[in-house]
């Protein structure tokens, strides 16, 4: 199986450097023609995607429909991503800086912001993100397989890092940014090999839209 794990395409909070998380943002126009334009590469390289994936939250359901093409996106909630509680819509540049703000460890330290957010229940601990993470690959990709073909998951920075994390069986919270945040509607290539029960990165984080698009989006998690 060949995964193609997106991140949606940008949105007005992306642009603004607001902390999105598990609020239900549409894409900016500038995130419409970035999944736009990586649907079009992708059909010029013939890539045809034999199931869809996607978070419920629609920038992500967009996201999923533009770039494959498709209308038939069968959307599940562990692609929803990672819910930052009551620091959503604020400012990420205001909370890094902080002292008193646990998201000031979110990018450095992750093992970190995991212990400074218990004391917050809104706020959902990456541990809580990895396993619903780590389910939906079991259960989809793994176990239960509906292809053996080429597959996409349209999801989100965070949660695609906990992917990752189930990818790599990688348990640290202190690894979970290994590699690099990927660009908003950037995509992994990975291979599955359902008999080794491995997965291996074919091309990572790559990006299928102009430079001047790229060069509009902001490089701050959001």
């Amino acid at each position: 199986m060949v995964i193609y794990l997106l991140r949606h395409g940008m949105t007005a909070w992306n642009y603004e450097y607001r902390i999105q998380g598990a609020t239900d943002i549409p894409l900016h126009e500038v995130g419409i023609k970035m999944a736009e334009e990586t649907g079009k590469a992708l059909a010029k390289e013939g890539v045809v995607f034999d199931t869809v994936y996607s978070s419920p939250l629609i920038r992500a359901v967009q996201s999923a429909k533009i770039v494959s093409g498709r209308d038939d996106i069968v959307t599940d909630e562990r692609l929803r991503e990672l819910s930052f509680g009551v620091l959503e819509g604020l400012k990420v540049t205001e909370m890094k800086n902080k002292e008193e703000s646990p998201f000031r460890y979110f990018k450095e330290r992750p093992d970190l912001y995991e212990e400074a957010i218990k004391k917050e229940p809104s706020i959902e601990t990456l541990s809580a993100l990895c396993k619903r993470a780590a389910d939906f690959c079991t259960d989809f990709i793994e176990e239960h397989p509906k292809t053996d073909g080429t597959v996409l998951i349209s999801a989100h920075g965070a949660l695609n890092q906990a992917i990752l994390m189930h990818m790599r069986r990688d348990n640290d919270i202190a690894n979970f940014w290994k590699g690099q945040l990927m660009p908003n509607c950037g995509i992994h290539i990975i291979y599955y090999d359902p008999a080794k029960k491995e997965y291996s990165m074919l091309c990572p984080s790559q990006r299928f839209y102009s430079d001047e698009l790229y060069k509009i989006a902001p490089v701050l998690l959001k």
